[in-house]
């Protein structure tokens, strides 16, 4: 429905349909929250990550990393 979505409306596009379609693909088969990885498959994930051209966003555009200082996660935790 996405990919429908975005290419009747090619004036709303960011992207290429081909990158539209790709973007759609990805996103469907990504892992999600709460999915079980080995740390063998969580280690190769983030080096397929890394070998991307941006490994900082996702294909729509949002980030696939966050930075937290120390002092950010000590106020959390409350030290």
């Amino acid at each position: 429905m996405e990919i429908l979505s975005a290419l009747s409306e090619p004036s709303k596009a960011s992207l290429p349909p081909i990158d539209q379609i790709a973007a759609a693909a990805a996103c469907a088969g990504a892992v999600k929250l709460g999915d079980a990885l080995d740390p063998e498959q969580a280690a190769e994930l983030l080096d397929m990550l890394f070998a991307t051209s941006d490994p900082f966003h996702c294909p729509h555009g949002r980030p696939t990393l966050i930075e937290i200082s120390d002092a950010e996660l000590a106020r959390r935790f409350g030290r």
